[in-house]
């Protein structure tokens, strides 16, 4: 899948219309907490999101070294008016499966949105996109240092692996190891909350996943 996003190395992406994408800003880098890295994330500039945003979601639960990191699709305004998301009834999958099939709590996980900004509409992101906010979650992770990272559905697989190949590509390659520094973690892929919520078979095998990580995250 390419380098891991826990470097933030250099992009040779360039995408039609856009240009290259920019590196890491020094914003990014430099961000010593997540405190501190959502502050700057909320007045990024990088892609032209920024210009529509219908607000700022960035992270909850516990960001110093949980079990797992979760990475869901990004937001729109329902999420807002809630103390957390996602919201509706990918929420409520993600709550049965964190408390029924990982047996973990809150105090475990650290949860985020693939992109911060919060959207109104649900068309496919832009490549530049989700390579620009592919940086900031990776700094996310570095600075949480969990014991894995999750992400569910293809903008959250696309902006953690910096990778525009498929879901059903990267879930079926040997998972990346995301790193900084001594912290290492598995960057694991699945279908998104939504798709597993409304289709049985879609749900099946993503419960498949979820044993698989379950498993790794009991043995250590």
């Amino acid at each position: 899948m390419g380098a891991a996003p826990g470097h933030l190395g250099e992009s040779n992406l360039a995408v039609p219309n856009h240009g290259p994408v920019p590196d890491p800003p020094d914003w990014i880098l430099k961000a010593g907490d997540l405190e501190e890295l959502e502050l700057a994330a909320s007045k990024c500039d990088l892609c032209p999101l920024c210009d529509a945003k219908a607000g700022f979601l960035f992270g909850r639960g516990n960001a110093a070294r949980p079990a797992l990191m979760i990475v869901v699709s990004p937001q729109n305004k329902a999420a807002l008016k809630q103390e957390r998301f996602p919201s509706g009834k990918e929420g409520e999958f993600l709550s049965k499966m964190i408390a029924g099939g990982f047996k973990l709590n809150e105090d475990d996980l650290y949860v985020t949105p693939a992109i911060k900004c919060v959207r109104d509409r649900s068309d496919s992101l832009s490549a530049r996109t989700w390579k620009c906010c592919g940086y900031i979650a990776a700094r996310q992770a570095q600075i949480a240092a969990p014991k894995a990272v999750l992400a569910f559905g293809a903008d959250a697989a696309r902006v953690m692996s910096m990778s525009p190949s498929p879901l059903g590509v990267q879930r079926a390659k040997e998972r990346p190891v995301l790193s900084h520094g001594a912290w290492k973690a598995e960057l694991w892929v699945t279908y998104g909350l939504n798709y597993m919520s409304s289709k049985e078979d879609i749900k099946t095998q993503g419960w498949e996943d979820l044993k698989d990580l379950a498993k790794e995250l009991r043995n250590g």
